[in-house]
């Protein structure tokens, strides 16, 4: 994503770290949240909506997002790391003759050091990311 925006740039950690820090402020803040065609926005609110409109089983508003207190919109979650697998799997399931193909991004890799700060950050903002997906945090 971040080099998404800076094609004509080579991979610059200072950039990316003084870019996260202030999107991250900015979040936090309660700005800017559907910003950049929504790439910011916590996965759990695609599957299982924004906390003020989502109800548990009792029709209460759930206190927390995620699957221990509400019912996701869908029922198929694909995750980005087996996303072709993932997809052919589902597709398969269905007798769909539909099929993704490996593709490699032709953009450079890019390995960027991030500072413990920022993502000590990001893994307190996407907090109910990581506990509905079952991501491991580093920091925590």
């Amino acid at each position: 994503e971040f080099l998404n925006g800076h094609k004509d740039k080579a991979c610059d950690n200072k950039e990316f770290v003084d870019l996260a820090r202030f999107r991250l402020a900015m979040l936090k803040a309660g700005k800017h949240r559907y910003s950049q065609d929504c790439h910011y926005v916590p996965q759990v609110e695609y599957v299982f909506g924004h906390k003020t409109n989502n109800k548990n089983n009792k029709g209460d508003v759930a206190d927390v997002q995620g699957p221990q207190n509400a019912r996701p919109f869908c029922q198929h979650v694909l995750k980005q790391e087996s996303l072709t697998d993932g997809f052919n799997s589902l597709m398969s399931n269905f007798s769909l003759p539909l099929r993704l193909e490996t593709h490699t991004n032709s953009m450079s890799k890019c390995d960027l050091k991030i500072p413990d700060d920022v993502l000590k950050d990001i893994e307190e903002y996407y907090a109910d990311d990581y506990e509905a997906f079952g991501y491991k945090r580093h920091l925590s």
